[in-house]
């Protein structure tokens, strides 16, 4: 494809970023859901802690992400067993996969894409959600600021918003597409 949309989350957005900074004239338009440009100290000590975390006790880590990664509505709404059984099913995930998720960790600590921000031409739409604690909402309120035509929505919901309320996150998604004319037809859209 010469050409395409592109939608990200997390560091998945990051690199979304980091393409439409690196080669605008491909990049039809753009969603960035919990991006940030460069890390903070409390985002570094927290990764640093996951990286620590894992390679001691994947349970905890799992735990840990549980009550980290969701908003403050879906926490409210989940009893004792879902906490358990999800915790259970992470840690179960991490099994043969440590050195990927120590490797993703890193590069998150790594990030400083703010230079590529300012080059970025694709109409952009940035999702924050309000309950984001592992990549807190000023980081999006940041992204919107350095980007040229980017908009930014904030949505009810934690870093795991395209868990928590899939419905909301893909509308929210293919509204900003039809704003911008993209059609159903064109197929070019890449999460």
């Amino acid at each position: 494809m010469e050409r395409f949309h592109l939608v990200g989350h997390s560091l998945g957005a990051v690199v979304a970023l980091a393409a439409a900074g690196t080669r605008p004239e491909r990049v039809l338009s753009l969603v960035a859901h919990a991006g940030w440009a460069r890390t903070d100290p409390w985002m570094a000590f927290q990764m640093d802690l996951w990286i620590r975390l894992v390679r001691v006790d994947r349970e905890l880590l799992a735990r840990l992400l549980q009550v980290t990664a969701m908003g403050d509505d879906t926490l409210r709404a989940r009893d004792l067993a879902d906490f358990e059984q999800a915790a259970a099913g992470f840690a179960a995930l991490m099994d043969g996969a440590e050195a990927g998720f120590v490797r993703q960790a890193r590069a998150d600590i790594d990030i400083d894409i703010t230079a590529l921000l300012p080059k970025i031409t694709a109409p952009t739409l940035i999702i924050s959600s309000a309950h984001d604690r592992i990549v807190p909402p000023h980081h999006q309120r940041e992204l919107a600021a350095s980007i040229p035509r980017a908009d930014l929505v904030s949505l009810p919901g934690g870093h795991g918003l395209p868990f928590e309320n899939p419905d909301l996150f893909v509308s929210t998604i293919v509204d900003h597409l039809v704003a911008d004319g993209v059609t159903a037809s064109a197929g070019h859209v890449s999460a």
